[in-house]
């Protein structure tokens, strides 16, 4: 089994169109009993606070946002904003993958976030 889930944009937390952004075992506890032990694959716009997926026993989390950088001097700043502003890397065992996206944001020019798209191979143990 596996659990997907998806998150409102970090945004949300500052306000935006009244909402509020739940948390993870927030949002997981509105699924039945029986499904709350899948594995768990995480879809949050922004690769904010990586800990609160670890913390929540997520195996995977997909983020974007950061185009990583996208152009000078905005890719030294995303280093400094993300522990992960590009790739893999992981926590525990959580599992975490920042794609640096398709499009742009702002001007259409790109001179280092290279546009990806990201192709994963879920495998099950043994």
């Amino acid at each position: 089994k596996i659990l997907l889930i998806g998150r409102n944009d970090r945004f949300v937390e500052r306000g935006s169109a009244g909402q509020t952004r739940p948390t993870i075992p927030e949002i997981i506890a509105d699924v039945p009993e029986e499904d709350r032990d899948a594995v768990k694959i995480l879809l949050d716009h922004q690769p904010f606070n990586l800990g609160a997926a670890e913390e929540a026993g997520v195996f995977l989390q997909l983020s974007g946002h950061t185009h990583n950088g996208q152009l000078l001097p905005f890719n030294l700043v995303v280093v400094m904003l993300f522990e992960n502003s590009h790739g893999y890397s992981r926590r525990g065992q959580t599992h975490y993958w920042v794609s640096s996206g398709v499009g742009s944001w702002g001007a259409r020019i790109r001179t280092t976030g290279r546009p990806e798209i990201v192709l994963i191979d879920l495998v099950p143990e043994g």
